[in-house]
């Protein structure tokens, strides 16, 4: 709720905070644009999903080394 509350710029959005912007803005009369909203959770997921297939290797280690202990 605090960034719904304190970002009041745009630019300074989090991703949920963007998201959220996201379905006000294509929330036309009671009928949501669905497949935007999707497409805005792709969007921002995909990152996400990229970074840990790179650095997959690198947390398997980090988990297995612990467990070695």
């Amino acid at each position: 709720m605090k960034p719904l509350i304190y970002l009041q710029d745009p630019a300074l959005y989090t991703l949920p905070r963007g998201l959220k912007a996201v379905v006000d803005q294509f929330y036309q009369g009671g009928d949501p644009k669905w497949e935007i909203v999707l497409a805005a959770s792709v969007i921002t997921t995909l990152p996400l999903i990229v970074i840990f297939f790179i650095g997959q290797r690198h947390f398997v280690q980090g988990i297995a080394t612990t467990g070695r202990r």
